[in-house]
């Protein structure tokens, strides 16, 4: 089994290696001096046809945002996690394979989440102070509208709630999604790593 697990620890180390450079191809995308250099020219040609591939998916854009490069490197850490576990374990099993894919899922759910409170939260500090609009602030806006707007008409269907109070139940609703969401998942998790099968 040792060969075997040297395999599969090869294969978790060249996808952990592949997914990294496809961050480095991401975040060079925001400096075009870097991006459209030679070096960028070569990370493009080795990351992007992998890249563009979750691009296909409408549902990774949420307004403005692409999470697709969040998808696509987290899908390498989740193999290349899978292979090493496998290797470091030598035992493969469907309840480890579905705990470290349900907790892949949960981490890239919840970095989305984190996000989303973050631009809340900083939405809700510029309402507070009073301060006025600004293209940075009507792209928030543009992003959280219709998830605002949902949440708010859970708790209050026919009166106006004031974009202050709007902005602090979505909120909390998005933190308390998230700390319910880590327990729930963490908790699934654990279950599925006894699994004897």
């Amino acid at each position: 089994m040792n060969f075997i697990g040297a395999i599969f620890k090869a294969f978790g180390s060249v996808a952990s290696l592949y997914a990294l450079i496809c961050t480095i191809r991401v975040f060079i995308t925001w400096a075009p001096s870097i991006n459209y250099s030679a070096f960028g020219k070569v990370l493009s040609q080795i990351c992007d046809p992998y890249l563009n591939w979750f691009r296909k998916f409408k549902w990774t854009t949420l307004g403005r945002i692409d999470f697709s490069p969040i998808l696509s490197i987290g899908v390498l850490v989740l193999t290349s996690t899978v292979f090493t576990q496998i290797g470091v374990t030598g035992r493969f099993s469907v309840g480890l394979i579905l705990a470290v894919i349900i907790r892949m899922v949960w981490s890239v759910l919840s970095s989305i989440l984190g996000f989303f409170n973050i631009l809340v939260a900083i939405r809700l500090i510029f309402e507070l102070l009073n301060k006025g609009t600004s293209p940075f602030l009507a792209a928030i806006d543009q992003i959280l509208a219709p998830i605002q707007y949902k949440l708010v008409k859970l708790f209050n269907k026919n009166t106006y709630v004031k974009p202050t109070i709007s902005l602090a139940i979505t909120l909390a609703c998005g933190i308390i999604t998230q700390l319910v969401g880590g327990i729930i998942f963490t908790s699934i998790t654990n279950l599925l790593m006894k699994l004897p099968f």
